[in-house]
């Protein structure tokens, strides 16, 4: 399908004036959610546990775009949808401390941050068309599932569903290839047969699996994708961030 082909690019730094991607956080006995989640190429979530931080934001017209500041669940004054829409309209710039992610597609508007944007990691020796041919049909099938689910401007059966990964902003602000970023990325907690690849789920995902009671959903997702594969859910109002790993549940508590 041609949504293979957009180029969707993940997390810029904005220091530094290396074609290398920015450093890789070290951490101290990480969650196996930790783990999984810097495998999957992702540099600013922590072991946070309830005191998670949630990054972006949907307008009403179902973009997502970055809070003003990111806040954390425990915040005062953003404990509700409500607290996340008044933060969205004071304004659509983003914290200097967080790095978001851009695309083609975002260039006019303020782009959201990857660490809150889910996206399904592949550990195996399949192409990356390979992986998207059985990744999508999957994730377009959960997403019919989902409580509240209605066609609209970014679902339905003529709109993609995410994308995969192929290149990310280096630390000069140059782009660099997952080619070449992969192989410098650790592990996840499972045994691996192959390189990875990472589908970025998209609008409409992030819509309906912000809320509690969609995520058994996103479990489930997880079983039908297999053992080679594991899906990073970020924090909303409603639910911390979560990975999932053919059925089992990993939160972000630091052991």
């Amino acid at each position: 399908m041609k949504e293979f082909l957009n180029i969707t690019l993940v997390s810029m730094a904005l220091a530094g004036c290396t074609n290398v991607p920015p450093i890789m956080p070290v951490d101290s006995n990480p969650s196996k959610a930790l783990q999984f989640a810097r495998a999957m190429d992702l540099r600013q979530i922590t072991d946070a546990g309830d005191n998670y931080v949630i990054y972006n934001g949907m307008t009403d017209k179902d973009n997502i775009i970055p809070l003003k500041e990111p806040v954390r669940l425990n915040q005062k004054g953003t404990g509700n949808h409500g607290g996340v829409t008044a933060d969205i309209a004071a304004g659509f710039a983003t914290h200097t401390a967080f790095i978001p992610v851009l695309s083609v597609l975002t260039a006019r508007a303020p782009a959201p941050i990857v660490d809150g944007m889910a996206r399904v990691g592949s550990w195996n020796n399949m192409i990356a068309t390979g992986n998207y041919q059985q990744i999508e049909p999957i994730v377009r099938k959960t997403l019919k599932s989902m409580h509240g689910y209605t066609p609209g401007p970014v679902c339905g059966d003529d709109k993609s569903v995410g994308s995969t990964l192929i290149k990310r902003p280096a630390q000069n602000g140059e782009w660099v290839s997952y080619e070449d970023v992969i192989p410098t990325l650790p592990s996840p907690p499972i045994a691996v047969d192959g390189k990875a690849s990472f589908f970025l789920l998209s609008n409409c995902f992030f819509k309906y699996s912000s809320q509690a009671d969609n995520v058994p959903f996103v479990k489930q997702m997880s079983v039908e994708l297999g053992p080679s594969r594991a899906v990073f859910l970020p924090g909303s109002h409603e639910h911390p961030p979560i990975v999932f790993h053919n059925g089992e549940t990993y939160y972000f508590n630091k052991q």
